[in-house]
């Protein structure tokens, strides 16, 4: 989109600015979303820089407790594979892995969840407003989603060591009741043994994450897409601003012909019909001789269009 001054146009005795206004226009709302694009993005980069050594720390702090929770829940097994037989434990394996499968599809693939995060600021001179429109909603629903997972990660290090003191005071309660001499369902017992051998495998604790590495990449795409979906909607929104003041300007600028007809009519004759008034002293009918209608044709014209 070109911002060089086009100069003057004018129309009926008037004097068109080139377009200065709806620029400001532009420029008034790129400022604006620029202001909520820093109220979102507020503290990101420092809470990225400060993300590796959380993270860090808190899979060494957990390290222990989650081993210890593993070879409590294999002394359990123990006790309870014996009061089942074959079919029976495998029946339950396969059942255990069905519903774990439908959860994972249902609550989203663990894992980093930032998607495709391509965004083309450049605005065509064809755009119309509802393009522009339609690629700002779009761009903004991804730059949110990104964000939102920005968000989500920064809280593992503080959510996962919570998760697994919840896990553990379950393996203490399976523990207990596997060993009292009423058990009850064994069958219930063992299921209840195999959830929670699931849930403390290293990535499914971790929600997906196999290394600390593997967690900041997807930490630093999500800032990445935050910073740059954002920059691409702070240029289209401000060209849609432009582009809706141009509309509406076309259309005042028509409405007010409607209603000045005469007016401007006198005043293009001023214009371009009456020397010393600013116009041309010629009159658009006194061509050159090139271009001239052939005499016969010109008087049927003027016959067939004169008034009185």
């Amino acid at each position: 989109m070109s911002t060089e001054n086009e100069g003057g146009k004018h129309s009926g005795g008037g004097c068109d600015p080139g377009g200065l206004p709806c620029r400001i226009v532009r420029f008034r709302r790129q400022s604006e979303v620029a202001e909520e694009s820093e109220a979102a993005l507020e503290g990101m980069q420092e809470k990225y820089d400060a993300a590796r050594t959380a993270y860090t720390d808190a899979r060494t702090r957990v390290r222990a407790d989650t081993e210890a929770a593993r070879e409590q829940l294999k002394r359990i097994h123990e006790t309870l594979r014996c009061l089942l037989d074959d079919e029976d434990r495998a029946c339950l394996k396969r059942a255990v892995e069905t519903v774990l499968e439908e959860i994972d599809e249902c609550t989203g693939p663990g894992g980093c969840r930032v998607g495709e995060c391509t965004f083309d600021s450049s605005v065509g001179e064809d755009e119309t407003v509802g393009s522009l429109a339609g690629r700002i909603a779009e761009y903004r629903r991804t730059t949110t989603h990104s964000t939102d997972v920005f968000n989500e990660l920064i809280r593992h290090p503080e959510e996962v060591p919570t998760d697994l003191e919840g896990l553990r005071a379950q393996v203490e309660e399976l523990d207990e009741a596997a060993r009292a001499e009423d058990r009850g369902d064994v069958a219930r017992l063992y299921a209840w043994l195999l959830v929670l051998w699931r849930k403390l495998d290293d990535t499914r604790l971790w929600r997906g994450f196999e290394s600390v590495r593997a967690y900041m990449s997807c930490l630093c795409r999500a800032m990445e897409c935050s910073y740059t979906g954002w920059e691409a909607v702070i240029i289209l929104e401000g060209a849609l601003a432009e582009r809706i003041c141009q509309e509406e300007a076309e259309q005042a600028e028509c409405q007010k012909k409607h209603e000045d007809v005469l007016e401007l009519v006198l005043a293009e004759c001023d214009r371009t019909c009456r020397p010393g008034r600013g116009g041309t002293g010629k009159n658009p009918e006194q061509e050159s001789p090139t271009q001239q209608e052939p005499p016969h044709e010109k008087e049927a014209y003027r016959e067939s269009s004169e008034l009185m």
